[in-house]
């Protein structure tokens, strides 16, 4: 992979070579070529670089190879470097404890709410040593049959509603933070897949009811956090007053966790085919990531729609961006722009 993002970089910083997207692109015609830098070197902030929109959503591998994005949408080959992946990748309780295989000899398994069980649209009673068990077994499963992969979801699913047994409540009320009992039910997990896998890393969420950092227990080594940003205003950079709690998320995260991962929305869901204008807090939310440790970024564009909202700049821009930081959006914007769409 990092021979191949050097062949790339070469071509484009040094030749002129545009990749606009997997079908559009600029390929100069130069009789000579000299190279007057031959000792540049690059060390992306982020291991791990997604964005999650159409045209590059498990499609196009070598376009996305050339933009260097790498993660779980891009099914790269090994053959142009591999990329990362999420066994399971996100909202997982309910996959690895279907509520239609288990809820009904074990209902105590999953979350109490307002004194009923609820098997949709919650999440799991996290107190319940028997149901962790239950899922270890088929965490298990999934790893054995993949283990490659390296990495595992162990997260919670994408609604509210946290049990509310008087274990899980107390543990929560301790921690100040319903991420508590997520983090400390995640490390003990963790904790039995090292002793198998001791490479293998468990992802989780810090995500609506999860979001605020836990007061004492600390991610173990083995457990990324993927910080979630769903309730910010976009309008505003992640670092400004309207944005103030989660940016004190940020730190409370960075503070105590050894990988930190960032799911970030730069899209609008209320009207996909409108474009988000949001060009001008993009470059400023990847640097305050890059600068507080984040090691995997999630840009969640637009996943449905080939064409909407600017997509295809979006892609090229934040994937630029995602590599190097300290670039320009600006002259990005203006190089894409003519370049692109003429």
């Amino acid at each position: 992979r990092g021979s191949l993002y050097a062949v790339y970089t070469l071509l484009e910083d040094y030749v002129g070579c545009r990749w606009w997207s997997a079908k559009a692109s600029d390929i100069p015609a130069k009789p000579n070529l000299a190279i007057n830098n031959n000792n540049y070197r690059h060390t992306p902030p982020f291991l791990c670089r997604d964005t999650f929109y159409k045209p590059v959503l498990m499609q196009n591998p070598e376009f996305s190879v050339k933009l260097k994005l790498n993660g779980h949408f891009e099914p790269i080959s090994e053959e142009y470097g591999g990329h990362y992946s999420i066994l399971g990748f996100v909202h997982t309780f309910y996959q690895l404890l279907p509520p239609d295989v288990y809820a009904k000899d074990h209902p105590e398994w999953y979350a109490l709410i307002n004194g009923q069980r609820m098997f949709d649209k919650a999440q799991l009673c996290l107190s319940n040593e028997e149901m962790k068990k239950e899922l270890i077994r088929n965490a298990f499963k999934w790893i054995d049959e993949n283990p490659s992969a390296g990495m595992i979801s162990i997260s919670q699913n994408d609604c509210l509603f946290p049990c509310q047994c008087e274990k899980c409540r107390k543990i929560a009320e301790e921690e100040g933070s319903e991420s508590g009992t997520l983090i400390r039910f995640v490390n003990s997990i963790a904790e039995e897949i090292e002793k198998k896998y001791p490479n293998f890393l468990v992802e989780t969420l810090a995500y609506m009811h999860t979001r605020k950092a836990p007061l004492h227990v600390k991610p173990r080594d083995n457990v990324i956090i993927r910080l979630c940003s769903i309730e910010c205003d976009f309008g505003s950079p992640l670092n400004s007053i309207p944005n103030a709690s989660f940016y004190k998320d940020l730190q409370d995260w960075k503070a105590i966790s050894k990988h930190l991962y960032v799911w970030d929305y730069v899209v609008n869901y209320g009207n996909l085919m409108l474009s988000q204008p949001n060009w001008h807090v993009l470059a400023p939310n990847v640097r305050l990531f890059a600068d507080n440790n984040v090691v995997g970024l999630f840009e969640q564009g637009d996943g449905y729609n080939n064409d909407a909202g600017f997509s295809h700049m979006k892609i090229w821009v934040l994937a630029h961006l995602m590599w190097n930081p300290k670039l320009d959006i600006q002259k990005l914007m203006h190089e894409f722009a003519p370049g692109y769409y003429g």
